[in-house]
């Protein structure tokens, strides 16, 4: 599988296939799809992330982020 690596590669709106492209297992990524503090978009039955809100959750996520808050 050819992994993405550059932002502007990646869809707006980003579905577990997406998900996988980056790296992610496939159990991973629906992981990521149904916890509670990610930015999920639900449309009928299915769970997608919006590219830019789901870079700025994940740069909240890093270590750094977390210990500028302190």
């Amino acid at each position: 599988m050819n992994k993405t690596t550059k932002t502007n590669e990646v869809p707006m709106l980003m579905s577990v296939h997406d998900l996988q492209a980056m790296g992610m297992g496939r159990s991973m990524a629906y992981q990521l799809l149904n916890r509670a503090d990610t930015p999920v978009i639900k449309i009928g039955e299915r769970k997608f992330m919006l590219r830019d809100k789901f870079y700025a959750w994940l740069e909240a996520q890093t270590p750094d982020a977390a210990a500028g808050m302190q």
